[in-house]
């Protein structure tokens, strides 16, 4: 058959056409949503399309090995950018995704019909929400209801998604629930049948009353690794990435059954997802069923030790559901860095895909990441514990943290002495309950490995910090990242927590609960408020934060003062996970021998001597590593002491010699809700109780919305003023108690003034979270206290 040339010509546009319509309709294919045990489980039904569902995409770096590069050279002290670290802006510039990409997605997912729940600084990271029929539509995916080998149910994809959307690496997370979230902590065995497993602890406190069992407790944890260390975290915010919410009773409770007692903590809350808060909600609209000793049981935990090890230091709660991913904690803590210190005590769930990239972040502001390391033994292929779990198996960014069974002396009355550490491996219970858990199981065993890929987890390289490192008797690998890093005591500490709850009214056990408890959970908060510590020493000698601490405790470490600087583990104990029949449950475990090991890591710190020799690797910051200027906040402060700076970081264009403290607007230990603040209580360096502020008020640095709110204190039924340093087209305030009671909210257009009247308000102090739309176009969130009085 003969074709003329414009027959032909309208045969390839045809196929020219039909071919990019097939492509488009195919679209972006995004992998990676898939797992082997989707396939393997029953398929029972479909999704309901009615369902809400959360979606994370993310975007990726631009230039990752770049970013690693420069992160590097942050922890060089040999380098000239060493500790010059960034603000989120500086690093959305220099290594975030580009704007025109970022505001591409964003336009799609609007056409599409979803919402946008929260855009990022980074623009790592966009939060979607829409119904699952529009969602398998959006991405072209049918989502199954499938059974887990226990029955219950979860959903997920039947096939890789696709969007309509060409951009390079995109990446979505939260098209299954598969994964769930587990806490780093458990009840503590209690005493051994058949005199196999001894009590450990201290002794109890003659004549206080004192019934925790022998439960380490409040200033134990001190005397036991910093003794004699005045340092108590002032100016320091520790934060805690939680999947669940807390009552602050039982942080009180614990406060003053603490012997001696402990300073009353102030905790301020971010809630991520939109999470409620709520100790008994899991974020689905179902009630915890975790009992008495339920989810909420860790969120105090984590406080508790925090604030025993630090009493001084402000504790930030960043609170999710059960259902959010890691990354969607990790971007608001990223977003606004006034954390230089964070501890993880959570793993399993979804770690969403750009959770890797906001540890990366983390690190290049200065930012130190701890994370517990869990409590079901070593990890391998074969293994009862099976891989390396998430978020361990996610980034070299990470301070790994593993547990031990600290013993000390045995007097009945404070102070106690640190006697000895081994590996905390105290599990009561079946092989098969160590993984699955059981009615009768109890205690656990300290997590350690090598990320090797095995049973699917990452595959991690080994990093710089950890060549050179002899491993011909550990066990270890010299081209695989190894876990931990270091440890802490586990085993046996009290918890005071679950108040009011479970909440069923009458059932057993309801109201609040105190009770030993094990887990690497403890040794997380510990290490992240020891670095408090450090970073109080460092600022109050004009240095900057240490930030991520791995390249400087493993430098430490290798050095010739290694011994002196930390309490070596080196009494053969492992992480072996044994039955109560006196079976091996593990194909493989570790022993801490002398050194770095994979049970213990290098161990526990010796105080002030590890303090001296890190704060002695700081170098003085020339430039200002943390203050952000965040154009989209996204988190809901509900009581945060958090908006302050070490005392190094000034920004402000007229810095003042009196001004070096903190640039923060913090409570100590002193403050409560006592309608009667101590005078002691300033806004500023330069503001008293005198009712009248001053002509020219100093400007707290943070970034362009430098801020001061005066008269601080002011007389009741006074106003006070926000001033600003740069021209606001509007604001919005939210006014909190301390305990996080929200009792006014105000908005106010225009140029100003900015004032909040303290009509009605009793004598006390309050938080004012303030949103400010500036008339450039940007808008900044920020937190100020002030007091009122009589």
């Amino acid at each position: 058959m003969y074709v003329s040339r414009s027959q032909f010509l309208i045969l390839v546009l045809t196929a020219t056409a039909l071919t990019a319509l097939a492509a488009k309709a195919e679209g972006q294919v995004l992998k990676g949503c898939l797992r082997p045990e989707f396939e393997s489980a029953a398929r029972v039904g479909d999704l309901d399309g009615s369902r809400p569902l959360d979606l994370d995409l993310g975007l990726p770096l631009p230039d990752p090995a770049g970013l690693q590069a420069f992160v590097a050279t942050l922890y060089d002290p040999q380098s000239k950018n060493y500790h010059r670290y960034l603000d989120p802006q500086s690093f959305a510039a220099r290594f975030g995704p580009s704007p025109q990409d970022y505001q591409a997605l964003e336009n799609f997912v609007r056409a599409q019909g979803l919402t946008v729940r929260a855009t990022h600084s980074s623009r790592l990271l966009l939060e979607v929400r829409g119904r699952a029929d529009r969602i398998e539509q959006v991405f072209h995916v049918t989502l199954g209801r499938r059974l887990r080998p226990d029955g219950s149910q979860f959903f997920a994809p039947d096939q890789d998604p696709s969007v309509d959307l060409t951009l390079p690496g995109l990446s979505v997370s939260g098209l299954d629930n598969f994964a769930r979230r587990q806490r780093r902590s458990l009840r503590h065995p209690g005493p051994a049948q058949g005199g196999t497993r001894a009590q450990t602890g201290r002794a109890p406190r003659a004549g206080t009353g004192d019934d925790s069992d022998g439960a380490y407790q409040g200033q134990d944890f001190r005397d036991a690794y910093v003794p004699g260390v005045s340092l108590q975290g002032s100016g320091q915010n520790i934060g805690l990435v939680e999947f669940g919410g807390f009552y602050s009773q039982d942080i009180s409770t614990y406060a003053a059954t603490s012997n001696p007692p402990l300073p009353v903590t102030v905790v301020g809350t971010v809630l991520v997802d939109g999470f409620d808060g709520n100790p008994m909600d899991n974020g689905d609209g179902s009630a915890s069923t975790g009992g008495p000793e339920g989810d909420c049981s860790e969120v105090s935990l984590d406080i508790e030790l925090a604030m025993s090890m630090a009493p001084q230091a402000h504790i930030i709660t960043y609170e999710a559901p059960f259902s959010a991913s890691m990354s969607e904690v990790l971007a608001p803590i990223a977003d606004d860095p006034v954390c230089n210190q964070i501890s993880c005590s959570w793993g399993g769930g979804d770690m969403g895909s750009n959770a890797a990239a906001l540890l990366l972040q983390l690190a290049s502001q200065g930012q130190a990441f701890f994370n517990a390391t869990g409590d079901v033994g070593a990890y391998g292929s074969g293994d009862v514990a099976g891989g390396v779990p998430g978020p361990d198996d996610l980034s070299p960014y990470i301070t790994e943290v593993g547990g031990t069974n600290l013993n000390t002396g045995a007097s009945t009355s404070p102070p106690i002495s640190y006697a000895s550490e081994s590996t905390w491996n105290d599990y009561s219970g079946t092989c098969s309950g160590i993984v699955t858990g059981c009615g009768s199981c109890e205690g656990g065993v300290s997590g350690g490995g090598i990320c090797d890929g095995s049973d699917g987890s990452n595959i991690l390289d080994i990093p710089s910090y950890q060549e050179g490192i002899s491993m011909s008797t550990n066990g270890g690998s010299t081209t695989r990242r190894n876990i931990p890093d270091v440890s802490a005591m586990a085993e046996n500490y009290w918890v005071v927590y679950c108040d009011l709850c479970p909440a069923v009214v009458g059932q057993e056990g309801a109201g609040q609960q105190a009770a030993p408890f094990d887990g690497t959970s403890a040794a997380t908060p510990l290490w992240a408020a020891f670095l408090a510590l450090v970073n109080e020493q460092a600022a109050s000698v004009g240095k900057a934060p240490l930030g991520f601490a791995n390249p400087a405790l493993y430098a430490v470490a290798k050095g010739s003062g290694y011994t002196a600087d930390f309490h070596s583990i080196e009494d053969n104990s492992n992480n072996d996970v044994v039955s109560d029949s006196n079976t091996s449950c593990d194909s493989i475990y570790y022993t801490a021998v002398a050194g770095y090991n994979l049970a213990t890591g290098w161990g526990s710190p010796k105080g002030a001597a590890l303090i001296q020799a890190l704060v002695g690797t700081i170098a003085s910051p020339t430039i200002s590593p943390t203050f952000s200027d965040s154009p989209t906040p996204t988190a809901t402060w509900t009581a945060s002491p958090s908006y302050t700076a070490t005392p190094t970081f000034s920004d402000s264009p007229t810095p003042t010699p009196t001004f070096t403290a903190s640039p923060s607007f913090t409570a100590t230990p002193t403050f409560s809700d006592s309608p009667t603040p101590t005078p002691s209580f300033t806004a500023s360096p330069s503001f008293t109780d005198s009712p009248t502020a001053s002509p020219t008020p100093l400007y707290l640095s943070s970034g362009l919305g430098k801020c001061i709110l005066a008269p601080n204190p002011a007389r009741g039924g006074e106003a006070v003023t926000l001033y600003l340093n740069a021209q606001p087209s509007g604001t919005h305030w939210r006014v909190y108690t301390l305990a996080g009671r929200r009792i006014d909210e105000l908005s106010i257009e225009g140029s100003g003034p900015h004032r909040f009247s303290t009509q009605g308000l009793s004598a006390g102090v309050y938080f004012a979270q303030i949103t400010v739309n500036f008339s450039s176009g940007y808008t900044q969130s920020m937190v100020l206290k002030f007091a009122v009085i009589p």
